[in-house]
């Protein structure tokens, strides 16, 4: 079974929660401190977002998926080749930071399931869950929580970067004083 990853169907979901992000800070900001966002600010917001999406894309989608009885290969675009066999699963499952399988002596490999349509979803559980019933991990499972933890606190930093350079830098560049008291109405 081969499994292709989409990527309009991943950026459809992450750009779906970018905008609902985006917008309560829009709403926020404007009604709340009477700052609203200029086109060029909005504009600049493509340069983070088109990162994310790159960062995303290239570093956790696997580029290749391949699932046969016996083993797993799973190709990543910046990262090599993995075979793994099945006998060395030791558990597999969706926890609060998504799929994951983890293979003893490799540690765990997380998958997006978003990037990959319905039916292949469909497909590599009902696989997993007919061959290997007694691996499906519970509530974080056989997982290591420091794993979690970590990409959390990656998350915050660099979401704390950005919103300081968000908030401190970009509206300075973008509504400079005199622009301001330039306008017509003087």
């Amino acid at each position: 079974m081969q499994l292709t990853p989409s990527f309009r169907r991943l950026s459809f979901i992450m750009l779906a929660q970018i905008a609902i992000f985006c917008a309560i800070g829009y709403f926020w900001q404007g009604y709340s401190e009477n700052k609203w966002w200029t086109s060029g600010y909005v504009y600049s917001l493509l340069i983070p977002i088109t990162l994310f999406f790159s960062a995303a894309w290239f570093s956790c989608v696997p580029k290749e998926l391949s699932i046969s009885d016996k083993m797993l290969s799973i190709r990543y675009y910046l990262r090599e080749k993995y075979t793994l066999y099945w006998k060395d699963l030791l558990s597999w499952g969706y926890e609060e930071s998504g799929f994951y399988m983890e293979f003893d002596g490799s540690g765990v490999l997380p998958i997006p399931m978003s990037a990959f349509s319905r039916q292949e979803q469909a497909q590599l559980i009902g696989f997993l869950s007919t061959h290997f019933p007694e691996c499906k991990a519970g509530s974080w499972g056989q997982v290591d929580k420091r794993m979690f933890f970590i990409g959390v606190a990656l998350g915050i930093v660099l979401l704390s970067v950005l919103f300081f350079v968000a908030y401190f830098e970009f509206p300075h560049m973008l509504l400079r004083d005199d622009k301001i008291l330039a306008s017509p109405m003087n």
